[in-house]
């Protein structure tokens, strides 16, 4: 691979998520960002590169 085409995919990272249900209910995090707006994810993470998946 060129150093061209590497370049492209340096920021990309791996993530993980959870879709949790109890009965009808779903876990669901709740963020707001710096103009107070909410918005909701699964809860999750990257995954660091010492961990496995």
């Amino acid at each position: 691979m060129s150093a061209e085409q590497t370049t492209a995919f340096h920021r990309i990272k791996i993530r993980v998520a959870a879709l949790i249900f109890d009965g009808d209910d779903v876990a669901l995090i709740r963020r707001t960002n710096d103009r107070g707006v909410d918005h909701y994810s699964l809860p999750g993470g990257n995954v660091e590169p010492t961990e496995w998946l």
